[in-house]
């Protein structure tokens, strides 16, 4: 048992709060064009929402407009998911990960299913039906949400135990920390899980694409107009999502 470095008891405000926005501190110093560019990936949803009710959307009072109330949900997650990744908290990045994904492939799925959306109206829906669905639109979406479950779902040694860290002759101990200062990255992990919330970010997004645009009449592909309106709307999000998950591989898995 390694005594605490000060005198007096720990404090837990130290240990909650001030550690905590400390790290976040030093993460967006450290990382600051990743941060910007999952900012983006989250800013691109948060001006769809807000065009889709500026512009006059047809959002309707049925199945549309459920759709926008998850996804403007799904949005929050997503953004406590980039705390959570900001303060070093992987395994509560992908928990909340996992909701947001959950969430926005529940749109779809209520969107494109009749029946779904009667279960969903009815409050008898599982929500962990809808990602099976949503691989016909988003291929990846089934070995993400895969991963996360396995990650964060069940208490597991992998994630949830001991860290093994080698000393200086190469022996490996089981380590426990208990961070009181600036939490260190490990393995690449900042821009993994920054990397991994772009990732959720474009799949709502293509989520929204796919439920509250149509075919614009008077412009080709890739334009799509918003739902009830002559906005113009560009689609690249298939090519986004490709190359997010080209750089995700370049990185080990965060713990």
């Amino acid at each position: 048992m390694v005594p605490h470095p000060q005198d007096h008891p720990p404090d837990i405000l130290g240990f909650a709060i001030a550690a905590r926005e400390k790290t976040a501190c030093e993460f967006d110093k450290k990382n600051s064009a990743a941060l910007d560019d999952t900012i983006g990936n989250l800013n691109k949803i948060l001006a769809f929402v807000t065009l889709a009710v500026l512009k006059g959307c047809d959002l309707g009072i049925g199945v549309r407009f459920d759709v926008f109330a998850l996804s403007k949900q799904s949005l929050d997650v997503l953004v406590s998911a980039l705390h959570m990744a900001r303060q070093r908290a992987p395994l509560e990045t992908i928990a909340l990960l996992r909701v947001a994904l959950e969430t926005a492939c529940t749109a779809l799925h209520i969107y494109k299913e009749a029946e779904a959306y009667s279960c969903y109206r009815a409050g008898k829906y599982n929500s962990t039906k809808a990602i099976s669905p949503a691989k016909t639109y988003i291929p990846l979406v089934g070995e993400l949400y895969g991963a996360f479950s396995a990650a964060c779902i069940h208490p597991n040694i992998t994630i949830f135990g001991p860290r093994w860290e080698a000393d200086t002759d190469g022996n490996h101990t089981p380590m426990i920390s208990i961070p009181y200062g600036v939490r260190s990255e490990e393995r690449s992990q900042d821009k993994f899980t920054l990397n991994l919330v772009s990732m959720v970010a474009l799949i709502q997004l293509k989520t929204l694409e796919i439920t509250l645009t149509e075919e614009a009449l008077d412009a080709p592909e890739p334009w799509r107009s918003l739902l009830g309106t002559s906005l113009h709307y560009f689609h690249g999000t298939d090519q986004q999502i490709e190359k997010c998950h080209r750089e995700l591989t370049q990185y080990g898995p965060a713990r």
